[in-house]
């Protein structure tokens, strides 16, 4: 997660961030579409960010005071 250790290190004043990914339900269901963008169908990197994420914004958003994050892959032990 390069975009996270970025928003972390340029963004100091960050206090609320919102990661709302794509539900991969929808990118099953609208695979065969145009309205998904090509990443997702070839990297399914959604599926291991696993507990990496909050690795990362523990590591590089320590100043945060609200995380929303939508149809993440963490676990009770990334939470």
């Amino acid at each position: 997660c390069e975009c996270v250790r970025m928003l972390g290190t340029n963004c100091k004043n960050l206090e609320i961030l919102k990661w709302n990914l794509l539900d991969p339900l929808e990118i099953t269901r609208l695979k065969h579409t145009r309205f998904v963008p090509d990443i997702y169908l070839e990297n399914p990197s959604i599926m291991t960010f696993r507990n990496l994420q909050a690795s990362y914004i523990r590591r590089h958003m320590q100043q945060l005071k609200h995380l929303e994050i939508r149809f993440s892959t963490l676990d009770d032990k990334g939470l």
